[in-house]
């Protein structure tokens, strides 16, 4: 059964012309302002910022106040409200110490935060499954909307955030690209990727409207597969479900992460759907544990006429492969209607 996106809003570093970009990818903050208090913004992290921003402005889109349920994935939480909980407990010997910082840097602030201020006293859940984070959410809001008598409006996100701190981290376990071998993933013949950031939201509905943007018509994921036939597997049989041939699909949008051997079995799958049209989306907007949310609103963009690539004519359907430090695979299938 599919769910339809009837609104998707998306904070990144996404640029379409895709220039080659050194460093870690930093998503531009929003005016915050537009929908949150100044008290609000003293006292949250940069994090919650942008999910409470992004749901905001997906609902406004949609033309909802409220939605049904709110499911999010979040690969780290706000790692940058719980480096200032640790600061401060260090810096004042674990006394008179405010837990602010350490409740607004919990993997759930943003769907608990979301709820209170929509009044949404449904479902509510956070998951926190590294690189499945996203594929999770988006998972368990298509069960709910399969349910019978189940919700028929569900808020899914999928956010995390780099931190100078974490982009030390990464470097101290070798999974920094050095800005000299930075460049474009597909052409990546060294180790380590380029850090990035994003947070995207979308109302998933059983119901068709006229503002519809694209209907999500599977959701595949493959954890820590042995080789690239477990992923093509995965794959034919996602594509035989949906009654469909690799030769249907009109576009490919691919998680290379610029890591030369954690990309070797995403090229071998690349491989397998030759003369497809493709995109790498993290030439856009760099890799962290949710990429695959911004993957799916680059898609819809791609779906729309508005937002195909320059000179293409608008796909019809669009085919999501990503990669997570090869470990987790996913595969999602987008379709204009």
């Amino acid at each position: 059964m599919p769910a339809y996106v009837n609104s998707i809003h998306c904070i990144s570093p996404y640029q379409a012309a895709g220039a080659t970009h050194a460093g870690a990818f930093i998503a531009p903050d929003p005016v915050y302002t537009e929908v949150l208090s100044p008290s609000e913004l003293r006292r949250t992290p940069r994090l919650v910022k942008m999910g409470l921003y992004a749901a905001a402005r997906c609902l406004a889109d949609a033309g909802l106040d409220s939605v049904d349920a709110i499911v999010v994935g979040s690969g780290l939480g706000s790692f940058d409200g719980f480096e200032k909980f640790e600061n401060a407990l260090l810096e004042q010997a674990e006394e008179t110490l405010a837990p602010t910082s350490f409740i607004q840097s919990l993997d759930n602030a943003v769907a608990g935060q979301l709820a209170l201020k929509l009044e949404c006293y449904g479902y509510n859940m956070t998951y926190t499954h590294r690189g499945f984070s996203f594929e999770t959410a988006l998972l368990d809001g298509l069960l709910l909307l399969a349910e019978t008598d189940g919700p028929t409006n569900v808020l899914v996100g999928g956010l995390d955030e780099t931190t100078p701190t974490y982009a030390q981290l990464l470097q101290r376990g070798g999974h920094l690209k050095s800005p000299a071998e930075a460049g474009r993933v597909e052409l990546s013949h060294s180790p380590g990727v380029q850090p990035g950031e994003g947070a995207t939201f979308l109302v998933l509905s059983s119901v068709r409207q006229p503002s519809t943007l694209a209907a999500v018509r599977a959701v595949r994921t493959v954890f820590s597969p042995r080789t690239a036939l477990e992923v093509e597997h995965a794959l034919t049989a996602l594509l035989h479900e949906q009654h469909l041939a690799p030769g249907d699909l009109d576009l490919v949008l691919l998680g290379n992460g610029g890591d030369n051997a954690q990309d070797q079995k995403l090229r071998t799958v690349e491989a397998s759907l030759p003369g497809i049209p493709r995109e790498y989306f993290k030439n856009y907007c760099g890799e962290y544990h949710t990429a695959a949310a911004f993957a799916v609103w680059l898609g819809v963009q791609r779906l729309s006429s508005s937002g195909a690539a320059p000179g293409a004519c608008a796909p019809k359907t669009c085919l999501i492969i990503n990669q997570y430090r090869d470990v987790n695979y996913s595969i999602i299938l987008l379709t204009r209607d």
